[in-house]
């Protein structure tokens, strides 16, 4: 599933998550879009909820583009993977191209997110300056643009050249860049070197600072895990590692809710390819998101004249009633059919039929079921 919908009053401002530490997460009016409800335009705050590649075409969430030093850049789904394909224009030259989510992915505590990806190779060959870096973005804005040249990120890449693998793990922080971990394995003292290196499964778990632990732990900080072989699927069966510099201070990011991107960077005129299915691309298996165990609310300001508007209201009589009871009593007997609404959506529980739950969305003026047919529950 890309994205969990908040819906958020008519007229908020001033918009935060609060998780269960009563952390606040500021929520920038850029991440947000309205729908049109039932009491007006409805703020809708869509936060990223993983990939798994299903489908035929990249998620709409995603934003393709690249520079002109690159050729014939591509970013396709392909049997159930994203491939980001494209090599230099002029061997030599580096190119890049990249795709960039417009859904910020909640930094929560005990928030964990998920990357399964694959390099094209652990070495270019023997020619100097032809070196590929293939990486991974959070970044603080949604944007276009590359998002190498945002000012605040963090990011994981791979450096690969004629002399082998790297890894890196950098934040950068009002544009001063710190290198949090460098190596070819789990083991910041491991340098460049080749030997089934390609793939690696990176696991991201955010965490609140804990009042009098050991430093890093005692602010708002970052534990970052690896799993790796020569593809995914042996990747996936392999042991996982905390990065041996791991865990990682976050406390002075000037973002909370981070926007994911991957990009390709090319001196190469074979990786990572021309054509879809070369072989040669940057290959993203999942990206997947957990917050299971997160717990979060919503916090915000709204507007006097809206402050009663999207509220969950509950009436007793089916919706089609010409006086429906509106329940306003914990202690209320209900003598009839139970629906929920917001504004925006109504669920509609018809006790009396085999399958009777009906679901409808505020549309064009007036609640109009979903779907032909009720849900079986």
């Amino acid at each position: 599933m890309p994205a969990i919908e908040v819906i958020i009053p008519v007229g908020a401002v001033d918009i935060k998550l609060i998780d269960h530490d009563v952390e606040e997460y500021p929520v920038d009016p850029s991440m947000l879009f309205t729908r049109t409800g039932e009491n007006g335009a409805v703020q809708v705050l869509p936060l990223f909820h993983g990939d798994e590649g299903v489908g035929e075409v990249l998620e709409g969430h995603w934003r393709k583009a690249w520079d002109g030093n690159i050729d014939t850049f591509t970013a396709v789904l392909s049997g159930g993977t994203i491939r980001l394909g494209g090599d230099a224009a002029v061997a030599g030259v580096g190119g890049e191209g990249w795709i960039n989510s417009h859904l910020p992915f909640p930094m929560l505590d005990e928030a964990e997110l998920t990357v399964a990806w694959q390099a094209p190779t652990d070495d270019t060959g023997a020619v100097a300056s032809r070196d590929i870096r293939q990486g991974f973005f959070l970044i603080r804005d949604k944007v276009d643009t590359t998002p190498r040249n945002e000012a605040d990120f963090i990011r994981f890449y791979y450096s690969i050249t004629d002399g082998g693998l790297i890894m890196y793990l950098e934040k950068e922080v009002s544009t001063t860049n710190t290198t949090l971990f460098s190596g070819s394995t789990y083991d910041d003292a491991s340098g460049r070197d080749t030997g089934n290196l390609e793939a690696t499964i990176l696991r991201f778990v955010f965490h609140n600072g804990v009042n009098g632990a050991t430093s890093p732990s005692d602010v708002r900080h970052m534990h970052v895990y690896m799993k790796q072989a020569a593809t995914i699927t042996l990747a996936e069966a392999a042991t996982e590692n905390e990065l041996t510099t791991s865990p990682y201070d976050i406390s002075d990011l000037q973002f909370k809710l981070g926007f994911p991107c991957f990009r390709i960077w090319t001196e190469s005129d074979t990786y990572f390819g021309d054509t879809i299915s070369s072989g040669n691309e940057a290959l993203i298996d999942y990206i997947r998101v957990d917050l299971t165990d997160t717990d979060f609310n919503v916090k915000c300001n709204p507007a006097t004249a809206d402050i009663h508007d999207h509220i969950v209201e509950v009436y007793d009589g089916s919706p089609g009633a010409s006086v429906p009871i509106k329940v306003e009593d914990e202690d209320h007997v209900f003598a009839g059919d139970i629906y929920i609404q917001n504004g925006l959506t109504r669920l509609w529980v018809d006790e009396l039929a085999l399958a009777g739950l009906h679901q409808y969305n505020y549309v064009g003026g007036a609640y109009t079921e979903v779907y032909d047919g009720r849900i079986n529950y």
